[in-house]
């Protein structure tokens, strides 16, 4: 958990971060000395918690806490004060001040304030999930219906693509490109029919096996890139679950890296999988520009692409997220100018 401490007098800040380590050790501890410095602070660093002081030189605490709100950054915020006003209270309240502090810091009132933050965290996670499942739901059952009316027309333009191939003897070029896209359709397609469906299978995987079939076929329909592959385990990576939304997981990250490298001259994509801690990880990295920072909060979003109009859906992601938590795992993404990184973890299966 990471937390900025905002207070012009060092004292306080020093004390108030060691009754917060006296507490609970594992904490992130960031300072500001002023309400200037703790605004721009707080902008360029996503925190858990801001102990935030009011008496402040060049801003004080409402006045930072109303340029954040009008910066969309919703911080939990914990007010420190020497003694409590009406008029700051009211004014913190509507601002969405969460709790307030008293000095001299007490541990039992900061304690208490900390596992409010939490506990408001874990009902928010608890309510994105629920919305997450009404919306997924309803999307498979779109995507479902949708799919019937799209398949019979769409598997029609392959047999028309087919005659059209014998009868004009056009370019085999165009031919495949259109035919590669028509396949990407399909599959899609496929994905975003299926991807809602409860786990039923509790097969034993080996990842190696998933990444080395999916490059595979990758290699046939991208000659011109390179997957550089590294395991760092001697045994096999053995995860529990279900082999196709896994693959369909491992297929869709790499397919991205592809699209974000088709534009350089080395067409490098790198696949490393480990075992650590209990979690089987995969990390698929490319070359290419980039995620902006702008960008990254919303990747995981339904309908949000960063791609070119027509390139992509918005869909995924969310989708590959969604299954991964099916199976107790997680997605994150780290991204800088020439490199982006996606990795997968999952819980480890034992061999007894």
């Amino acid at each position: 958990m990471k937390i900025l401490i905002v207070d012009d007098n060092l004292s306080n800040r020093n004390l108030l971060a060691n009754i917060i380590e006296k507490y609970e050790t594992g904490y992130e501890i960031d300072f500001a000395e002023d309400g200037e410095e703790g605004l721009n602070t707080a902008l360029k660093t996503n925190y858990d918690i801001i102990f935030l002081d009011h008496e402040m030189p060049k801003m004080n605490g409402i006045q930072v806490i109303e340029a954040l709100k009008e910066k969309g950054n919703e911080t939990p915020i914990i007010m420190v004060t020497i003694h409590e006003s009406v008029k700051l209270t009211v004014s913190a309240i509507k601002l969405g001040v969460l709790d307030f502090i008293n000095k001299p810091f007490n541990l039992g009132e900061i304690a208490k304030a900390i596992e409010k933050v939490k506990l408001k965290q874990e009902n928010e996670k608890l309510q994105m999930r629920l919305i997450l499942q009404d919306r997924l739901a309803a999307l498979g059952s779109a995507m479902d219906s949708l799919s019937h009316e799209i398949m019979t027309p769409l598997t029609n333009i392959f047999l028309y693509l087919k005659k059209l191939r014998i009868a004009t003897k056009g370019p085999k070029e165009l031919f495949d490109l259109i035919t590669e896209d028509l396949n990407k359709i399909d599959q899609s397609i496929s994905n975003y029919k299926n991807f809602n469906k409860k786990t039923d299978d509790n097969e034993i995987i080996d990842i190696r096996t998933v990444v080395d079939s999916t490059i595979d076929v990758l290699v046939n329909t991208h000659k011109k890139f390179q997957f550089k592959t590294g395991y760092k385990s001697d045994g096999a990576l053995l995860v529990k679950g279900n082999r196709n939304e896994i693959q369909q997981v491992v297929v869709n990250i790499l397919n991205n890296a592809v699209d974000a490298s088709e534009h350089l001259p080395e067409k490098i994509i790198k696949i490393d999988a480990a075992l650590k801690d209990n979690l089987v990880t995969i990390k698929i990295s490319d070359f290419g520009e980039g995620i902006t920072e702008h960008q990254l909060p919303n990747i995981f979003n339904f309908f949000y692409t960063t791609k070119k109009v027509g390139k992509g859906t918005g869909l995924g992601l969310p989708i590959c997220k969604n299954l991964l938590q099916k199976h107790n795992g997680q997605l994150v993404v780290d991204s800088k100018p020439g490199q982006t990184t996606f990795t997968i973890s999952l819980p480890v299966h034992s061999v007894d």
